[in-house]
């Protein structure tokens, strides 16, 4: 099987034709992905049917300035974050002072050498993809954090009810977890939690998804997994800290997890939330090291 990559889109914004083509010819030979436009009304239309990755824009446009385009762009949530690439005149330097007050991420003096304007559209996209990332990263744990988890299982879950499949939300949190940083000291829960998070990661399928819910506890989705076998994932995760923790912090430590399975026990996140909750605070009331389902009041299991 032939595996092919999305290439990077780059909508080019460049009046002069001559100018338009070096710079399309560049960009696709580079591996870009290249939407020309001549100004920015034409810009303005292209973006409101697809997505870009980059802007790059002449300053000086015939309908419009392109401080005023980024303006205007910056206005809207759907394309605020678009890094911008100006290209200024040489001979017109004064124009350098308003690309940068105007939260305008970079720009380069015609003419330029394109391997400069190669490595000036790498960088941003870059340092993009890498903000991205780090918007998206509990940057203790590096598992996802609660508000990007959130909006791929509030997407998945339309998923599920449209094609009849399942799949479990698990939320787990460990026991006694304020008590170590009382007695040892954040540093030893940090080294807990994270250690906690590779086991988690270790695990899970790469279709499933691992966040930090807050405190000592973490959510996890698992598509196509009913709750019998979400417990079994998280048994086996339970186990093999019961196995690692004393000799990481010096004592051993556990966590308890509730479980519910979608559609079954709810077809919404505020509904899901609610009965996982549920669900470990019932193993909660079970002692430590112990998982629920929501969905069954007698299955409870206790690893010792």
């Amino acid at each position: 099987m032939q595996i092919t990559f999305k290439k990077s889109a780059v909508l080019v914004i460049e009046p002069d034709g001559d100018m338009l083509h070096v710079i399309r010819y560049h960009l696709n030979k580079a591996g870009f992905e290249v939407i020309p436009a001549t100004n920015g009304k034409e810009a303005l239309e292209i973006l409101k049917s697809r997505p870009v990755e980059l802007i790059v824009s002449d300053a000086s446009m015939p309908d419009m300035r392109g401080v005023a385009l980024r303006k205007k762009l910056f206005l809207d949530p759907g394309t605020r974050d678009i890094p911008f690439l100006f290209l200024i005149p040489s001979a017109q330097p004064e124009q350098e002072l308003p690309v940068l007050r105007n939260a305008l991420d970079s720009w380069l003096a015609k003419p330029f050498d394109p391997l400069h304007l190669i490595a000036r559209v790498e960088s941003l996209l870059s340092r993009q993809r890498t903000h991205a990332e780090l918007m998206r990263i509990d940057p203790l744990t590096r598992v996802l954090n609660l508000p990007s988890i959130e909006r791929e299982v509030a997407s998945d879950l339309h998923r599920l009810q449209r094609y009849g499949r399942c799949a479990s939300l698990v939320l787990i949190d460990l026991d006694d977890f304020s008590k170590l940083n009382e007695e040892c000291g954040y540093t030893f829960g940090d080294l807990l939690l994270c250690s906690l998070a590779n086991l988690i990661v270790g695990n899970v399928r790469a279709a499933d998804l691992a966040g930090r819910f807050g405190g000592g506890k973490f959510v996890l989705y698992l598509p196509e997994t009913a709750a019998d076998g979400a417990q079994v994932l998280v048994r086996r995760i339970l186990e093999q800290m019961l196995a690692s923790s004393e000799e990481l912090v010096g004592r051993r430590m556990s966590f308890s997890a509730g479980i519910v399975e979608a559609p079954r026990d709810g077809t919404t996140l505020p509904v899901l939330y609610e009965r996982v909750v549920s669900a470990l605070a019932h193993a909660k009331t079970n002692g430590h090291a112990s998982v629920h389902n929501w969905s069954n009041g007698s299955k409870v299991q206790t690893v010792e």
